[in-house]
């Protein structure tokens, strides 16, 4: 695991933007770092976004929180799936609204 798993969470707990928004952001940013980095006036003139969505993503400032999520996923052995991960389910891929992160522990059989 990364530190783009930090941006990725943090994509899951921005108000406002839910997992439809997210695609739509990702589709444009390609990299989930790349939304944080953007300009207050570039969010908001994409369609779906507008001045409070880019307003939350912009206020968003608990990547502290983000990262001790990631640690603990990392201690307790636990994989995250983004929406564009080559192993992310197929099936909810054509879900309009599937989750965008998914977490996943594979144990002993």
């Amino acid at each position: 695991m990364d530190n783009e798993l930090i941006y990725k969470i943090a994509l899951t707990k921005i108000p406002n933007i839910g997992n439809v928004h997210a695609k739509s952001l990702m589709h444009i940013f390609r990299e989930p770092a790349q939304i944080f980095k953007a300009s207050k006036s570039h969010l908001e003139k994409i369609e779906g976004i507008g001045a409070v969505r880019a307003n939350s993503i912009k206020a968003f400032k608990d990547f502290d929180d983000c990262k001790k999520e990631k640690d603990f996923l990392q201690k307790h052995a636990i994989d995250a799936l983004f929406f564009t991960d080559e192993k992310y389910p197929k099936r909810l891929l054509n879900c309009y609204d599937s989750p965008i992160l998914l977490y996943y522990r594979v144990t002993g059989i």
